[in-house]
């Protein structure tokens, strides 16, 4: 599945994803409480994922140190948050679990056919 993640005319995180399960190995040392999360597949030039460092391939598990299991999770987080307030994304980048600071903009108008 592709497409933006964007929370209710709040906030965007333009990136194409896919839900995926999580190694076991990982789940179990780093004791994670979701054994899934959101692969990232690419983003937006100049997005805030991009702009908070976020790579291809990086998974996220979580978001203001809640859970993230898949989309879903994410986007009923992102409704929460407002434009321009930095939160926290818990993600895997190989085999490190790390965390990265990104600020949610607004967002963008559907292009035009």
């Amino acid at each position: 599945r592709y497409g933006t993640v964007t929370g209710v005319q709040t906030c965007a995180l333009p990136i194409y994803y896919k839900n995926v399960p999580l190694h076991r190995q990982f789940v179990r040392f780093y004791n994670l409480p979701v054994e899934s999360g959101i692969l990232i597949i690419s983003m937006e030039p100049g997005s805030p994922a991009e702009q908070s460092r976020l790579l291809r391939g990086d998974i996220i598990i979580g978001f203001n140190d809640q859970p993230i299991a898949g989309i879903d999770d994410l986007h009923r987080h992102l409704t929460g948050q407002t434009v321009g307030v930095r939160s926290s994304l818990t993600i895997i980048r190989g085999t490190e679990k790390q965390t990265i600071d990104i600020t949610p903009g607004e967002p963008r108008a559907p292009l035009a056919a």
